[in-house]
């Protein structure tokens, strides 16, 4: 049997390293929320220059239209004005080439319990996520649950209704 005095001192021993871990995790902590921080910024900035381009991509097809319009208001040989349709059209298909397509509901950004979400294969249906384990989700909608792949998940349309509770 040891003596009280050994241990105390390997029970200070032990409380000195977990005070070092916490310490660690605690430095961690701070370290990665301001990563998080960063990160949104980066995100928002993205944003901000993405809005930005698309205006000054709307801005430029503007122009073009407008120029178009003033060459077939001038009377403008039908050479030139097939030209300009053609043109129109190429700059109608590249500012649509990058622009989300609208038929298609977006994917959540993230997923979290509690969000309503859709699945690909039920659309029209708005499920709940119960539970979130790495690409897999757990979504519910009363008593039914089902799992399914983060990549099926769709954001719920503005047109679905949410479910009915029970009285």
């Amino acid at each position: 049997m040891r003596s009280l005095a050994e241990q105390r001192a390997a029970l200070q021993a032990r409380l000195d390293e977990v005070e070092q871990e916490r310490a660690r995790l605690a430095d961690d902590t701070v370290r990665l929320e301001q990563r998080l921080a960063e990160v949104h910024a980066e995100a928002q900035r993205m944003r901000r220059e993405g809005k930005r381009a698309f205006a000054e991509e709307l801005m430029a097809a503007r122009r073009e239209v407008a120029k178009a319009i003033e060459a077939a208001k001038g009377g403008a040989d039908a050479r030139t004005l097939n030209a300009t349709s053609h043109q129109l059209q190429e700059l109608d298909q590249r500012t649509l080439a990058g622009a989300p397509d609208p038929g298609e509901p977006a994917r959540p950004a993230t997923v979290s319990v509690g969000d309503a979400v859709e699945v690909e294969l039920l659309p029209g249906t708005r499920l709940t996520v119960a539970e979130v384990d790495g690409d897999d989700i757990v979504l519910a909608r009363g008593a039914v649950k089902m799992r399914v792949k983060r990549e099926a998940l769709r954001a719920p349309s503005t047109e679905t209704k949410p479910p009915k509770k029970r009285k």
